[in-house]
């Protein structure tokens, strides 16, 4: 079977301009062994215009019509298809632009009084060049008065100070000197530029009404713009969808379309017209409820109507969500409050009742304690000795309910007096051929344990009294012992103190102390009161007490905080926080940042940026004003607006010229070309 082999191509490269060579490839095949074999040839042909060639260019000449220069130039240009260099015709149209437009020069001054030249520069159509006119005008050239402001535009100042004083030229000095002054009030800002729509013969009218400072910050210029709009309203429909008849299987649909309401000049919906369609076959409606915060519920309603074409059965889902707030408001008190029994473990009794509460935005009723009080008290029974009057008496303190109130009971019980301990002191016996007993004196004596306040409140003395007596008839005497033991105080009992009370009237606690001393063997109480005053902290009283004033953290949303101020007032002895929440600005992000932009004559811009500072609490207009320099603007730009044609060498690009309108550069003319890539 033969073999079908590419056709010969040729592949010629781009022209070498300095060797002045082009590359030519000629590619071949043919069949050998069932298969095409490529075969490739090189060789150089000569190409490129010779550097003899010049680029002749005509005289210019002028098109009134356009009020353009046109030059026409002849160059040679290498073309790949010819095999030869030919001549290209080129035609170059500059616009006539006279500038500066305006120029001034000043002569010299002479007795007040100088020459002002001012030459303007217009462009002849007919003969496409700028010619200029000269005049010449006498101007006063006396010394300009000064200003000296006093007191700078502070922030919320609407005005400030100015004191102008009046020159004239001295020749003897050679300067301008102070002749007079006067005082002047200069404007610091103007009032905000405000914007009011209404209504009015089908169309909606805004009057825009705005202010700006002239002639050096004298005065406020007020200037008013008023353009009337009529909206367009957007094409657009809605379909309202009744409730599914199951009797008769059919829907009624309301049609509504936008569209615009010359009186009110709003966009409304307009009934268009109402229509029928099958209903039945669809799910039934669910209702889902979520609770959001124990505070708002939400009501999420899908239902499934047909689908909007044609009408047929094809069920469409439909969902609603509704919001309501939750609360309790109209639920009573189930059971009245009732006191409990006594708890004999705690010894309290509380007052409770079952009221409505919301849980998970539910009302239920739960059991909640009002108060407590005290049912009983702790048998705790306090018992200690003292001495009073010389006889030792039992103290017993106990606590007894009183008025709800657990008081102490203090009961006194007398108690044996004396304690004896027998102890036997051996002493010499002195024999005496008598018949009267013998007392020896009452001079040994033993003692207690050491009397601390915690222990025995007693030291015992112990003695012995000899008697000799006869012992009958041998005539001879015999030792009798008799002890005898009595008791001597030696220290005092610590008396109980007594809880501080509370002067209501005057806020002062008293603290009454009783100590006991031990003087001539009896305990003397000696009783002292200290009377403190009851003084809260004052509000803010440390600069890091966090307790007094808490603020927190600041909201961008809304520009406020929120500060919480705890302050304390007396109520009788006790110190009663009272808490007070607030909100105070933070921040001035949601006033909108407004900027002007003024355009001036040499074609600098003044930039006007009205900004909120906050001061103290409050947001204060600021005002900052931005020197912007004249913008540079390219004159010609030029830029390719497509790929470089490797068969061609041309590539298309656009040349763009530009002037200075109102302080942005604006483009005059647009031309499109080809140049060599």
């Amino acid at each position: 079977m033969p073999t079908g082999c590419p056709q010969p191509e040729e592949v010629v490269s781009p022209c070498n301009t300095t060797l002045r060579q082009q590359k030519v490839t000629k590619v071949t095949y043919r069949a050998e062994d069932c298969s095409c074999k490529r075969t490739e040839h090189t060789s150089f042909l000569p190409c490129g215009c010779p550097a003899a060639a010049k680029i002749i260019s005509s005289a210019p000449r002028c098109d009134p019509e356009r009020s353009e220069r046109i030059i026409e130039t002849h160059r040679p240009e290498w073309r790949d298809n010819l095999r030869a260099c030919v001549e290209v015709k080129q035609t170059l149209r500059i616009p006539v632009v006279c500038s500066p437009h305006v120029s001034y020069q000043l002569g010299k001054c002479i007795n007040g009084t100088q020459l002002l030249k001012t030459r303007i520069l217009t462009a002849d159509v007919n003969s496409c060049r700028c010619l200029g006119s000269v005049k010449i005008r006498r101007i006063s050239c006396a010394c300009p008065p000064r200003r000296l402001i006093i007191g700078r535009c502070a922030p919320g100042a609407s005005t400030a100070l100015a004191v102008i004083f009046i020159r004239n030229w001295d020749e003897r000095l050679g300067r301008c000197i102070v002749v007079d002054r006067y005082q002047k009030r200069l404007f610091c800002t103007c009032p905000v530029a405000r914007e009011e729509a209404s209504c009015k013969a089908g169309a909606v009218e805004i009057k825009k009404v705005s202010y700006e400072l002239y002639a050096d910050q004298y005065g406020c210029r007020r200037k008013e713009e008023v353009y009337r709009v009529r909206p367009q309203c957007r094409a657009q429909t809605r379909e309202q969808r009744g409730e599914c008849n199951h009797e008769t299987c059919k829907q009624t649909s309301a049609v509504y379309a936008r569209t615009y309401d010359p009186k009110t000049c709003q966009c409304v919906w307009a009934l268009q017209g109402r229509r029928e369609c099958s209903c039945c076959g669809c799910p039934k409606r669910s209702i889902k409820f979520q609770c959001f915060n124990n505070t708002v519920i939400y009501a999420t309603v899908d239902y499934f109507i047909p689908k909007q074409s044609e009408c047929n059965l094809e069920c469409q889902r439909m969902r609603n969500v509704f919001k309501k707030h939750a609360a309790c408001k109209g639920k009573k008190v189930l059971e009245k409050p009732t006191w409990s029994e006594c708890d004999t473990s705690t010894c309290t009794q509380q007052l409770s009742g079952v009221v409505p509460v919301l849980e998970k935005c539910q009302c239920k009723y739960v059991k909640k304690v009002f108060a407590q009080r005290k049912c009983c008290c702790p048998s705790v029974k306090q018992e200690i000795e003292i001495c009073r009057d010389g006889k030792r008496i039992r103290e017993i303190r106990t606590l007894v309910l009183d008025n709800f109130e657990c008081k102490q009971k203090v009961a006194y019980i007398p108690k044996d007096q004396g304690l004896i301990i027998t102890q036997t002191t051996i002493s010499p016996i002195w024999f005496r051929l008598t018949m009267k007993p013998q007392a020896a004196p009452f001079t040994n004596g033993c003692s207690c344990v050491a009397c601390v306040a915690s222990g025995p409140r007693f030291n015992f003395y112990c003695g012995f009294y000899d008697f000799h007596q006869n012992d009958g008839g041998n005539s001879e005497l015999s030792r009798l012992n008799r002890v005898t033991s009595r008791m001597k105080r030696c220290c005092c009992a610590a008396p109980p103190q007594e809880p501080p009370r509370c002067l209501e009237d005057e806020h002062v606690l008293v603290y009454k102390t009783v100590k006991m001393d031990f003087l001539h063997g009896q305990c003397v109480p000696k009783t002292r009161e200290e009377f403190v005053p009851v003084v809260c902290p004052p509000k803010d009283s440390f600069d890091n007490d966090q307790s007094s004033t808490q603020v927190g953290a600041c909201d961008p949303n809304t520009c406020h905080r929120k500060v919480v101020e705890v302050n304390w007032h007396l109520s009788a002895c006790k110190c009663v926080p009272n808490r007070q929440e607030r909100l105070e600005p933070c921040c001035c992000m949601h006033i909108p940042k407004r900027v002007k932009q003024i355009c001036h004559k040499d074609g600098s811009m003044t930039k006007v940026i009205r900004y909120s500072k906050l001061v103290g609490d409050k947001c204060l207009p600021e005002i900052l004003t931005e020197q912007q320099p004249r913008s540079a603007c390219p004159s010609v730009r030029i830029q390719p607006i497509g790929p470089c044609n490797q068969h061609t060498g041309r590539q298309p690009i656009e040349i763009n010229r530009y002037e200075l309108d109102h302080c942005h550069c604006r483009i005059v003319s647009t031309q499109r070309k080809d140049r060599i890539c």
